[in-house]
Formats: C-alpha cells, structure tokens, sequence
C-alpha cells in the first residue's frame, strides 16, 4: 500500500516512487499492489507527471478515501490508519498490508521471513517505548519495557490484528490516556505498538526497517546485536 497526497514530489519522494514500482514490478507484485490517496487526488495527472516520463506504463490499483483523511499528521494517524474501514478494504483478498511512506526506501524483498514470523505488527525499530508521556487507567497490563515502538510509514502488520485492536482499543484509550502538550494526538504507529502480542526483537525491527535517526541506529546495534 503506498500513499500519494500531494501533486508535488520532492527529489527523494520521486525516487523512493520509482524504486517501489520497480520492485513490484521485479517481484511481480503489481497486481498486488494499491495506490492509497484523497478522492479529490488526480491519479493521472499524477501518473504522467512521474511515470509517464519513465516509460512506466502499467496497470495500477488506485483506492481513494475522504480528503479529510489527509488533512494533516492527525487526521492521517486517527482517520485514516486508525480506521477499522481502511483494513476492512484489504481483509477478503489478504492477511497482511505491507505499508510504504515515499520517505521510505525498499531494498530487497523478505517478505517471506517476517510473515513466517507471524508478526501482528513491525517497523522500523525505534527505541523501546516510553510511556512516560501517557497516564494509563485501564491498560497497567501493558509492558512497556518489552514493547518496541516501531515506526509505521515502512511497516508490516496483520489486517486481523489491526482491526481487532482498534475495535476493541481506540475508543477506550482515547477516553483514558492523557496527553501532554506535546502529544495532542495519538500516532497510530505507537497505538499498534502498545498491542502487538509477539516479542519483536530490537534485532528483527532493525533488519526490517533502519530509521533515519543514526542515534537510535547506534544504540540499537550496541545494546542488541
């Protein structure tokens, strides 16, 4: 699933897009695969804009939702990615979504190791998780110690879990989590890191996914290789 909103790539989004068709294409993916973007988004104007050029022209699922999903951080994170409705589009044709932010990069496939792991959820690894920021009621039974926070933009994660989670969760723990100032919403990557129920391994997040943060990076591979 790779998300489009904006008419504008920078250099970095136009690569990452042209490195995530050709890997699709490559692993015969294509048919696979789903262009996530607001109803009001002109795919085509887009497609010839940053394919056409590249002689990539190929069949593309497209799939849109309400422009207010991609309003802003929050209403990408609790409208759209917190929405049981986004997963339920997927969950007759496939067990897993396989999520991809143009700020991301796709080296090889290993597809087949990290679902042979049944994972609920993994990304890339991003120190474990502090819940410093949050007052819990009713979820003491979280360990937070044990739970990565794991960053969602490149990211794996069981359909089932997902909507189990946010079925049984997200309206509860938006009644009894309190936020400081500098936390005025939820991010739906850590919401599905407080819930996963395999042990992640800081060495499997890493081989999944490096974050951009060459600090966490480091104290990962010095505290868990």
């Amino acid at each position: 699933v790779v998300f489009i909103y904006k008419n504008e790539l920078y250099d970095y989004e136009q690569l990452s897009l042209l490195r995530i068709t050709d890997f699709v294409i490559k692993n015969n993916l294509i048919d696979h695969t789903y262009f996530v973007m607001p109803n009001s988004f002109n795919f085509n104007e887009f497609l010839d804009k940053y394919m056409t050029p590249f002689d990539i022209n190929i069949g593309y699922n497209s799939v849109t939702f309400y422009d207010y999903c991609f309003a802003s951080v929050n209403a990408y994170n609790n409208l759209l990615m917190l929405n049981r409705q986004f997963y339920e589009y997927f969950s007759n044709n496939y067990d897993y979504i396989f999520t991809y932010q143009l700020d991301g990069y796709i080296f090889d496939n290993q597809f087949e190791y990290f679902m042979e792991h049944n994972f609920d959820y993994i990304g890339g690894y991003n120190l474990p998780m502090n819940c410093s920021l949050f007052s819990y009621k009713k979820y003491d039974n979280i360990d937070s110690e044990k739970h990565l926070l794991m960053n969602g933009g490149i990211s794996l994660r069981k359909i089932k879990f997902c909507i189990e989670t946010i079925e049984n969760n997200y309206e509860n723990i938006m009644q009894e989590l309190y936020f400081d100032s500098t936390n005025s919403y939820l991010m739906e990557d850590t919401f599905f890191s407080m819930f996963y129920k395999q042990n992640v391994s800081a060495i499997d997040s890493i081989r999944f996914s490096l974050h951009y943060s060459a600090a966490e990076t480091h104290y990962a591979i010095n505290n868990f290789n």
